[in-house]
Parts: C-alpha cells; sequence; structure tokens
C-alpha cells in the first residue's frame, strides 16, 4: 500500500498557529484548494503569496512541504513541513504528511516517529480522520518492517 499525502479539505480544518485574519483565511484556502485539485503551477505561487505577506505561517509552509514532495523535492519537502511544526507542534495532519514523505524516502524509523505524533495529537474531534490515517499508516509500516505485534 501506497502511503499518500493528505492535503485537508480547507484551511479551517487545521488549528491556527495564530489568529487568523480574513486575507488570510481566504487566501490560504484558495492556495489549498489550488493543491487539492492539483494545479501545482498556481498552488505553488500561491502558497509562495502567502509566505511573503506572512513569512513563517506553517500552514502554508506545511502546505507548500507537501507541494514539494509532489515535484520530487523530498529533502525541501520535510524541511518545510518539519518547520511548519516547530510552530505548531500538535497539527496531526502535518505529523501523518511528514511520516508518508519520510517512508517514501524510505527511513522508515522516522516515519513511524512522524506517525506516532499523528496519532498522539489526533485526539481532538478535527484532528481525528488524520490520526486514524496515521494509525493505518504506522500499521501498514510496523508490517513492512515486520514487526507484526506492533501492527496491530
Amino acid at each position: 500500500m501506497k502511503a499518500r499525502l493528505t492535503p485537508m479539505a480547507s484551511a479551517a480544518a487545521t488549528p491556527p498557529a495564530q489568529p487568523p485574519s480574513a486575507d488570510l483565511s481566504k487566501s490560504l484556502a484558495a492556495a489549498i484548494d489550488l493543491l487539492r485539485e492539483e494545479s501545482l503551477g498556481e498552488a505553488e505561487p500561491a502558497l509562495q503569496a502567502v509566505l511573503q505577506r506572512w513569512p513563517g505561517q506553517p500552514d502554508a509552509l506545511h502546505y507548500l512541504g507537501v507541494l514539494r514532495h509532489t515535484q520530487g523535492r523530498i529533502e525541501e519537502s520535510v524541511s518545510l513541513i518539519r518547520e511548519a511544526l516547530a510552530a505548531m507542534p500538535e497539527f496531526s495532519g502535518a505529523w501523518n504528511n511528514l511520516g508518508n514523505v519520510l517512508l517514501l524516502a524510505g527511513r522508515g524509523s522516522e516515519a513511524a516517529q512522524a506517525y506516532e505524533q499523528a496519532v498522539r495529537f489526533g485526539t481532538d474531534a478535527r484532528e481525528a480522520p488524520e490520526a486514524v490515517r496515521a494509525l493505518n499508516n504506522l500499521g501498514v509500516l510496523h508490517r513492512r518492517l515486520h514487526r507484526m505485534g506492533e501492527s496491530e
């Protein structure tokens, strides 16, 4: 089973790391919609524009990391998602996506740690779907690594 990055449905689904402004929410939602629609050529400048106006904005960093992964720029993807997590360490969806990128890069132990963090922080209703995905991903990873007892 291939791990899949999961851009969330909207900016409102992500926990805000800083008080959102209407402009930020609208710009971020538009960029995420483009990414979800796989309009990568349009999503990238939209995310860059958010980061230019709101430097270090963690949701934009996270989704730019997802975009970098689709472009095959794995190390940059990992770096951007980690930077987002430094600002919002309880963001289950970003931990799950980090695990997916690390797994696809052949870094299974690091992926397992990221999935475990996603499960750990997926306790509220907003993050629960990502925690379920991460738990599934963690089980699949343990089976691949022949850690059958840990996969259940």
